[in-house]
């Protein structure tokens, strides 16, 4: 719901920003794809490898943790005849003590704001803002009134591909700038 009514006041607003100028002047939209940049730009694609190997860590530590959980149940239901009450019931405890482990460690790594996203966002920051920067740079030197980002801004109608900026900011990211 959230997500239609944000996609609603952004067209809203580019229709407003369209409108209002065009008495006074031609105006110059741009857009840029920046999924298209991320699928294209090496830099990038080091990045995911490095985020895809933070998270093979993340699910090996989980499949540790669920073997050993796995491991105490199946000795709890194979011996359970010929347990003592005594150990029956320490190895009750010490796998619910593991299922609490997985189930922190499992909120921990990959939950909302967990270490995953965190670590994530980390490695691709940088990047994100010499993209932004680039962005603004162009849309200055080149007397853009608007460039939209179609990955986040989401239906967006375009009538000329001339104005794509995403081959530039390529470009310029390869070259270092």
């Amino acid at each position: 719901m959230t997500h239609c009514l944000w996609r609603s006041i952004c067209l809203s607003l580019l229709a407003s920003l369209l409108f209002a100028g065009a008495a006074e002047a031609q105006q110059r939209l741009g857009y840029v794809d920046t999924q298209r940049i991320m699928a294209e730009f090496k830099e990038y694609q080091e990045i995911k490898k490095r985020q895809d190997e933070i998270f093979q860590e993340f699910e090996k530590a989980l499949r540790d943790l669920e073997g050993q959980e796995a491991k105490l149940q199946k000795e709890l239901e194979e011996q359970s005849l010929v347990l003592s009450d005594q150990r029956r019931m320490e190895l009750q405890k010490q796998l619910a003590t593991i299922g609490q482990q997985r189930t922190a460690f499992i909120k921990e790594k990959f939950g909302t704001g967990g270490e995953l996203e965190k670590q994530s966002a980390e490695l691709a920051q940088p990047l994100m803002e010499r993209i932004a920067a680039i962005i603004q740079r162009i849309g200055a030197e080149e007397d853009f009134d608007y460039i939209f980002d179609l990955q986040n801004m989401g239906i967006v109608y375009v009538r000329d591909p001339q104005l794509d900026v995403t081959d530039r900011v390529l470009e310029e990211l390869n070259r270092g700038l």
